[in-house]
């Protein structure tokens, strides 16, 4: 009897181990998900020009420039209370940046409120204070507004020569929104 025991034990060990492989693998792709939302595809588009992509969002109503120095560049959108973020990000090698999320640097952020929340929020506001964002336009829907929280040190290897920090204003200076 205890022969038969010898070859049984090595097969439910064999069964445990892929059995918390599986669990283990599942576990860690659903940790490495975003917060990103959901969006409807066909409101997005993408159309590369000489000096970078126009993101355009037709759910939200806004477009924006893409420099062609922001190679490698992912968009996350982001849902804050009301609030939607776009957050743009850049790979970067430095780790010790705050703002690293899997090598990625959250170079910009820009984010939509509803009008009626924006109106109350103004209320209060302080344009001196450093989490104020400034207004980039509306539509009938959102007010557009230029988050420029958090840290402003950049990615060692985002030197000047890099192009990053330049694309930045030409980012902003492109901003518009379009008809919803």
């Amino acid at each position: 009897m205890k022969d038969s025991n010898k070859g049984f034990t090595p097969i439910i060990i064999i069964i445990l181990t892929i059995i918390l492989i599986g669990i283990g693998v599942y576990l860690f792709s659903k940790g490495n998900k975003s917060n990103n939302i959901s969006e409807n595809p066909t409101s997005i588009s993408v159309q590369p020009t000489t000096t970078g992509e126009i993101y355009t969002n037709t759910e939200y109503g806004f477009q924006v420039t893409i420099p062609n120095s922001w190679k490698g560049y992912k968009m996350e959108t982001l849902k804050s209370n009301s609030e939607t973020i776009f957050s743009f990000e850049l790979p970067t090698t430095d780790k010790n940046q705050l703002l690293n999320k899997n090598g990625y640097y959250v170079i910009h952020q820009i984010v939509a409120t509803p009008i009626a929340q924006w109106k109350e929020e103004m209320k209060n506001a302080n344009p001196n204070e450093p989490d104020f964002c400034p207004s980039l336009g509306q539509n009938k829907n959102y007010e557009f507004c230029d988050d420029q929280s958090g840290p402003q040190d950049f990615p060692l290897d985002f030197a000047d020569s890099s192009g990053y920090l330049k694309g930045l204003t030409e980012f902003l200076n492109s901003f518009k929104v379009i008809n919803q």
